[in-house]
């Protein structure tokens, strides 16, 4: 392992850190620049702080010295009445920018709508200055102008507070049971934001009520058919119009998913001990070609290469006794793997099945859509880690890093419950290894990659279907997964939380333990990231183009998330607002990259020390 990262370290040396230049918030001036909401935010909390004064200190942002000029969080009450007259000054300041059409950006009030409640309802005007009231007023005025504009962000908006007046001391505030009522209204101004919410409703009292059925029958299909053939029932006049919208895509979004129909055979209940996360297929209209649920260009090119192909099924004894040559033997496992491993093809060909045999398959923008429909389940710190890694990869974009992630959709829908995006071409590898050991195959990821893809060879070019760029694939989401375990501290990466797609990329799901959670309280996961020998090997070995690819990454996204840590950092700590864990998250985040000190020989070796 040493030797590993001692060559990591000497090819990430090739590549110099970007020169990085702090940065202040401020007051954008008249047909300026629009201010960065996420940075108003920030200073509105901690000048809700200052404002305090003496009952807990004020959470400042300060720069830091050294390359990155890193922002700490610490806790400082003021002293004197300079500092409380300059909090005053600031709250004006913040109240007009919100006040004022400069934060018009529709994507990022979505994103930073959690953190936007969490601030309101920490913040309530019970008994508090005019100058405090003024800036929790100020925030809630300009969210319900927003909302006014788009109904669909003040549905979201009321199912986080649904979930955030679950805490007993947010519900004896009038404060917030408002905010909800005014949001609600606002919403169903829209007859489409009604139907959404009936319809998901609906979702989540079915997930509720098969789980408290006993656990060996609440996956039997006469308890979840014929509820959901009472719900197509009801789907049924509103396909005619169109269908029901379901917030699976981004509020922001031009694109809108409406179910048409819910594919009764094909929906099942997962397993699990205490809950009933229900996996529904639906047929649904999508007005954008490009909004297909995470099938992404990369992953449709590579359809044909898992794609099984039609032949016999394949038995280990029988076949190698009559089989003319021994690649025939291999060619025939290969297909056999594939068929385990996809048991329905690849997704667009179980979708045109599907399509065919649909009723309304000729309409325009036909789509077949998966997710799960999740009740009591903690789905909030599911949907902050997907929040940075929107961040991660906006990160990557800005600095020019090859690392890659795969977010997918989580959307809070009330009290303890969501709706979860689905992964239609991914695998967990876990359920790979297993089709490998039912054909005597050893269950190793890189005899996976040399069956399916070939095996690796550094002359191969980039570009096509080709083993080494399925590795090169591998080794940017290696990379990108590496930074988003290091940076949110993720454990619990066992196989059945990574997933595998078909271009050979890693996903990262469940991500219920991070921040310093960890399974039963234990923490037995030392390591800052998951890099055990076999993903060295689907790399092509050390010093492989494919290593070297996942090194660089690895080493210039260390960089660039040190250049762009206070964005993290304020993120995190916005979403827990008022409580200690939000403030002490950002500081030991902060903490993790303190010693990356400018020197990239350096970079990858500290990172995982």
């Amino acid at each position: 392992m040493r030797r590993i990262l001692l060559l990591a370290a000497l090819v990430a040396a090739r590549r110099r850190p970007p020169a990085i230049r702090t940065t202040t918030w401020k007051r954008p001036k008249r047909g300026g620049a629009t201010a960065n909401l996420l940075q108003v935010l920030a200073r509105w909390f901690a000048c809700q702080r200052q404002l305090r004064g003496g009952e807990g200190g004020a959470l400042q942002i300060v720069g830091g010295s050294g390359l990155f000029g890193r922002r700490v969080y610490r806790y400082h009450t003021p002293e004197s009445q300079h500092l409380a007259e300059h909090a005053r000054r600031e709250a004006r300041l913040l109240a007009d920018a919100l006040h004022s059409d400069e934060l018009t950006e529709a994507d990022e009030w979505e994103r930073a709508l959690p953190q936007i409640t969490t601030a309101l309802l920490d913040h309530a005007p019970k008994i508090s200055s005019a100058h405090q009231q003024l800036l929790t007023y100020a925030l809630r005025d300009a969210l319900l102008k927003r909302i006014a504009r788009n109904p669909e962000l003040g549905l979201r908006c009321c199912w986080l507070l649904q979930d955030a007046l679950l805490d007993e001391k947010a519900q004896t505030s009038a404060f917030g049971d408002g905010l909800f009522r005014a949001a609600w209204a606002a919403s169903q101004q829209s007859e489409s934001c009604g139907e959404t919410a009936a319809f998901v409703g609906a979702l989540v009292r079915l997930s509720e009520r098969l789980a408290k059925v006993e656990r060996t029958k609440r996956r039997q299909p006469e308890r979840l058919w014929p509820l959901l053939h009472a719900l197509n029932d009801w789907l049924a006049p509103r396909a005619l119009q169109g269908g029901v919208a379901v917030p699976l895509l981004p509020a922001s979004s031009k694109a809108s998913l409406r179910v048409l129909r819910l594919d009764v055979e094909r929906c099942r209940v997962m397993p699990s001990r205490a809950r009933a996360p229900t996996l529904l297929y639906c047929e649904a209209l999508c007005d954008d070609d490009e909004a297909s649920l995470n099938l992404d260009a990369e992953a449709r090119r590579w359809a044909n290469v898992v794609a099984p192909p039609s032949t016999p099924p394949f038995d280990v004894v029988e076949s190698f006794g009559n089989t003319p040559s021994r690649s025939a033997f291999e060619a025939a496992r290969r297909a056999e793997l594939l068929r385990r491993v996809f048991p329905d093809g690849a997704w667009e060909t179980f979708e045109e099945r599907c399509k065919a045999q649909s009723p309304y398959g000729r309409t325009p923008g036909w789509r077949l859509a998966s997710f799960l429909v999740k009740a009591d389940d903690e789905l909030r710190r599911e949907g902050l880690a997907m929040q940075i890694v929107d961040n991660l990869r906006r990160t990557f974009d800005k600095h020019g890093v090859d690392a890659w992630l795969r977010p997918y959709g989580i959307t809070c829908c009330g009290a303890r419950a969501g709706l979860v995006e689905t992964m239609s071409d991914c695998h967990s590898i876990d359920h790979i290894k297993q089709a490998m050991t039912g054909l005597d195959l050893e269950p190793d990821l890189a005899t996976y990659f040399d069956i399916v893809y070939g095996p690796y060879d550094d002359r191969q070019p980039v570009g096509g279907t080709s083993r080494k760029e399925a590795s090169l694939n591998f080794a940017r989401s290696l990379a990108g997964a590496s930074l988003l375990c290091y940076a949110l501290d993720v454990k619990d990466r066992h196989n059945g939380n990574i997933m595998l797609d078909r271009a050979g990329r890693l996903v990262h799901i469940d991500f219920g333990y991070m921040l310093g959670r960890t399974p039963g309280g234990l923490n037995f996961e030392d390591a800052p990231f998951k890099l055990p020998d076999e993903y060295v090997r689907v790399l092509g070995g050390v010093g492989s183009d494919a290593w070297v690819a996942f090194s660089t990454a690895l080493a210039g996204g260390l960089h660039a998330l040190a250049a762009d840590l206070h964005e993290l950092q304020t993120t995190l700590a916005l979403f827990f607002g008022d409580a200690p864990f939000g403030a002490d998250a950002a500081r030991k985040l902060g903490d993790r990259f303190a010693d990356l000190d400018g020197d990239p020989r350096r970079t990858v070796a500290v990172a995982t020390e």
